[in-house]
């Protein structure tokens, strides 16, 4: 009776611990270990401590490649949430980085972009809801640096989705 419960106990310490790598940011830092970061939140917005409540506002992200042109611009009214972490890759691995990220990928995500060449990176994985995208996981990365950006959509935020991967595919095909 006590080897069955310990049995079942250790399973179901087994079944938390898989649970808990359900997520490209800690599957990542299991990997990294001493280098790990955790996210950093960029929306909602709090500049020194009042929020930020322009839905209009813009952003010009602008990967991290060497390459022109490799900007994207973001409307922060498409996102509930968007939270990133930077990755010195002069520091990491970064097929360790690339490894992590795809090991952590969620049940349900699906891969909607990838390029994976000598001098830079790009990884896009997303969750619909109804036939709407819900969450997305976008790595990219070039020799230097990498950024991981998750993104939580809006309602109706479909249009918004197709346009990223039409840009995806412009700037890095």
């Amino acid at each position: 009776m006590r080897n069955t419960f310990f049995l079942a106990l250790g399973f179901l310490a087994l079944a938390f611990t898989a649970s808990a790598q359900n997520d490209p940011y800690t599957s990542i830092n299991q990997k990294l270990a001493n280098q790990a970061q955790e996210p950093s939140l960029l929306w909602p917005m709090d500049l020194e401590g009042i929020p930020v409540k322009d839905e209009a506002l813009k952003l010009k992200y602008t990967f991290p490649f060497l390459t022109e042109g490799s900007e994207l611009a973001f409307n922060f009214s498409q996102f509930e949430k968007l939270e990133s972490s930077v990755y010195d890759l002069s520091k990491l691995n970064a097929k360790d980085l690339v490894e992590g990220f795809t090991a952590g990928i969620p049940s349900g995500f699906k891969e909607d972009f990838s390029k994976v060449g000598s001098e830079d990176f790009c990884l896009m994985y997303s969750k619909a809801e109804k036939n709407q995208p819900k969450e997305v996981y976008l790595l990219v990365g070039n020799r230097k640096q990498a950024e991981l950006l998750h993104f939580t959509y809006s309602p109706d935020a479909g249009k918004n989705h197709q346009n990223l991967k039409v840009e995806l595919n412009n700037v890095l095909n």
